[in-house]
Formats: structure tokens, sequence, C-alpha cells
């Protein structure tokens, strides 16, 4: 079941669980997400709502993209598609690109076991958001063109340069 091919030719139907996911994520943007609701949202003090979040959490939402051993599900690019095509009609605020897809998935695949532990399942809960500061401003969006340089010093890393544009850096 799920996207994939069977018997050479390409099958185009979602799993059971990717159809429930679609349907989970979909009647809660049409039922409680609607156009002044997002204005309320992006209206708050952080830029989207706490409680909206939490619910994301609670109904799993957060947890999609990151494998089982981090205390996910281990959703691929077709759950987040399926997610990201619901959002994207709410023109949901709530950080999800930059808490779960950007920075969530930098320390799933790049942090070390203790990072792991300190931070994945805290985004799973929703209890931290976070963000990537990569763009910069001479770079024109282009992430390789990077002139901010970390130095070790010590126990500690000396971050050195300019960051611009850090989504839901608040």
């Amino acid at each position: 079941n799920g996207i994939g091919i069977i018997g050479g030719v390409m099958n185009f139907n979602y799993s059971e669980e990717q159809t429930l996911l679609q349907d989970s994520v979909t009647k809660f943007i049409a039922n409680d997400y609607d156009y002044e609701t997002r204005q309320r949202h992006s209206a708050m003090e952080q830029g989207f709502d706490p409680a909206t979040w939490q619910t994301f959490a609670e109904l799993g939402w957060l947890c999609v993209p990151f494998s089982e051993e981090d205390g996910g599900i281990g959703g691929g690019a077709v759950e987040i598609m399926i997610m990201m095509e619901a959002f994207g009609k709410g023109l949901v605020v709530e950080p999800f690109v930059p808490t779960v897809l950007m920075a969530g998935q930098l320390i799933a695949r790049l942090g070390s076991a203790e990072q792991k532990a300190e931070w994945l399942g805290a985004i799973i809960e929703g209890s931290r958001k976070l963000s990537v500061a990569a763009i910069e401003p001479q770079s024109r969006f282009d992430w390789f063109d990077v002139g901010t340089s970390a130095t070790p010093e010590g126990d500690n890393v000396i971050l050195s340069g300019n960051k611009a544009m850090v989504l839901h850096g608040g």
C-alpha cells in the first residue's frame, strides 16, 4: 500500500495510514482553522497560537517525519506532502516548517545521541520550538554562500557573522 511501484506500474494510492493522516489534517483545517482563526493566530505575540501548536502535538503531527528510534512514526516525503498541502490550504502560521522540518530534521540527521535525546522528544511533544539561522544578507537565499564562522574557544564555540530572515526566529 502507498505510493510506490507494484509489478512495474506506479501506484499512486495512499496507504491506509496516509489516508487517515490526510483525513485528520484536512478535517482540522476545514473545521478549526478558517481565515479568521489564522488572522487571530498571526496577530498573537508569538505569531502563532501555542494552544494550536499543542493540538498538533496531541494529534501526532509533530512526530510524523521522525524515525521510530527518535520517537516518531518514520513518515517520509509523501506524509509531509499530505500535511503541507492541507497546511497550505489553511495558511497555517504555526512553526511546523522551522521546528519540525528544518531544525528537527537537522538534529535527527546530524545530531549526537545526547542532542537527539535533549531536543527531539521536546519537539515531538510540542514543548520546544526551534528555528535555523541559515540565510545571510549577502547570500540571496544561496545556503552555500556562508560568511559566518564558528571558532572553538575552550569548551565554547564563538559564532561571528550575520544572519537574516530567521523563520519564526523570535
